[in-house]
């Protein structure tokens, strides 16, 4: 039995945290979250299932061994009849071994579809949850970077407290020296800085054991995320040609012809069938006439007496109620018109999400590039007020309200990054882009 493990090539790798990239990490774990997956096992073993069905599909029924014995032998002129041995082989109507076994054929194939996309869905979740992950762990960067630069301005308020004013060339009514509220007003925004901090810490490391558990092994693995979420890039597909790889619309193709091969076996069926045997009649002697010297009525043709006798048979059904077939054929019909129906809703549908992610995709775009352009000018804008409020121009209420709208700006940047990250995972499970099924020339 092939393993899920002939899906990709993929050795067994030592993984460290910051070893990889964020392509070549987010990779690994979706192969072997497919590998992992009881989903996608049990939906490969359900194809597997369906392909042992085009076996028996394709051939003919057994053939039929009948025997006739006489406790009492059957007297007739050839002898005494003890036994009959026949054997009868069906054949149906032209064609209709082939209709089966094509019936079968596209059904292991719709199996194969719904294989393909338990895995997809499955790979679309580890991504998700990957950039989720990246973008908490972002998140934490960002914390950290800013309770370092409060962390300096505190050192510069408490310098600023116990040094005297002259030392800045500060005259009367130039803002005189810190307060000492300064430093405790920015202790407590840094306070708030480290509870958000462990906050997140916590959120990723259930992220991490959730991720873990997707991927069936231990929860307390380390998971080797990049060092920065970066934007991935999204596939130039149009969506044409989504809809010749999406495996959904395969499968309803697949079942379609399914029906059309049920429709035209039960056509055939319904046609007459034709068997072909052979038999074997055992005789024995009859007894012969002590007065005439021949066999009691059977004077002319005792040389036959106690022959066993060959026979050749055919056999014709005749196929005469016809509900029965009309009504498998009117089934199959109703089911393909119903896989038709189908089809054309999930191109709809599949037209619908392609214009929604490339809509999700450039709004994530444009609040990426909104939230850059406002952190640089807000970074900018502190840097300038930090040296104003060492000269006694700029108060603290003042940098900590422009802190805080930059943490603002950073974190929702990390937020749009993973959106767009997140769109990507979601065009390229459209596209079927990450299909790490078992390839079927293989099997």
């Amino acid at each position: 039995m092939k393993k899920i493990g002939l899906m990709v090539a993929v050795a067994a790798l030592a993984f460290s945290t910051r070893a990889f990239s964020q392509t070549d990490s987010l990779q690994n774990y979706m192969v072997m979250a497919v590998q992992n997956s009881p989903a996608v096992r049990a939906a490969y073993r359900s194809y597997e299932a369906a392909l042992q069905r085009v076996i028996p599909a394709g051939t003919l029924d057994d053939p039929q061994i009948s025997a006739d014995i006489y406790p009492k032998p059957m007297t007739h002129v050839n002898g005494k009849t003890i036994a009959d041995i026949n054997i009868m082989q069906m054949f149906p109507w032209f064609g209709t071994l082939k209709a089966a076994r094509q019936e079968k054929s596209w059904m292991a194939e719709a199996a194969y579809q719904q294989y393909r996309e338990v895995g997809l869905a499955q790979t679309l979740v580890v991504q998700k949850l990957w950039y989720r992950m990246l973008s908490l762990q972002e998140q934490i960067l960002t914390v950290q970077e800013n309770i370092r630069l409060l962390e300096n301005i505190k050192k510069v308020a408490l310098f600023k407290y116990k040094t005297p004013d002259v030392m800045y060339g500060m005259g009367k009514g130039s803002g005189g020296k810190a307060k000492m509220s300064d430093q405790l007003r920015i202790q407590v925004e840094i306070e708030k800085l480290q509870e958000q901090e462990e906050d997140v810490k916590s959120q990723l490391a259930t992220g991490m054991k959730q991720f873990n558990i997707l991927l069936h092994r231990n929860e307390l693995l380390s998971v080797a995320l990049p060092d920065t979420l970066s934007e991935s890039l999204m596939p130039l597909v149009k969506v044409e040609d989504i809809e010749s790889r999406n495996p959904q619309l395969v499968l309803l193709k697949a079942q379609g012809k399914s029906y059309l091969a049920q429709a035209e076996k039960a056509r055939k069926m319904g046609l007459p069938m034709f068997g072909v045997g052979v038999g074997w009649m055992f005789n024995e002697k009859r007894n012969i006439d002590n007065t005439t010297g021949d066999m009691t009525g059977s004077g002319s043709m005792g040389h036959m007496n106690g022959m066993d006798m060959p026979m050749v048979m055919l056999k014709v059904s005749l196929p005469i109620y016809r509900k029965k077939v009309k009504a498998q054929e009117r089934a199959a019909a109703l089911m393909k018109a119903n896989t038709d129906e189908s089809y054309t809703d999930q191109v709809d549908r599949i037209r619908s999400r392609y214009d929604g992610i490339i809509r999700e995709g450039e709004e994530a775009r444009r609040r990426i590039e909104l939230c850059d352009k406002e952190s640089r000018i807000l970074d900018h804008t502190i840097t300038l007020m930090s040296a104003e409020y060492v000269n006694g121009t700029s108060s603290i209420t003042d940098i900590l309200q422009t802190q805080r709208m930059l943490i603002d700006f950073k974190l929702k940047r990390n937020d749009a990054v993973a959106a767009y990250d997140t769109a990507v995972a979601e065009m390229e499970n459209l596209a079927a882009v990450n299909d790490f099924s078992i390839n079927k020339e293989k099997l």
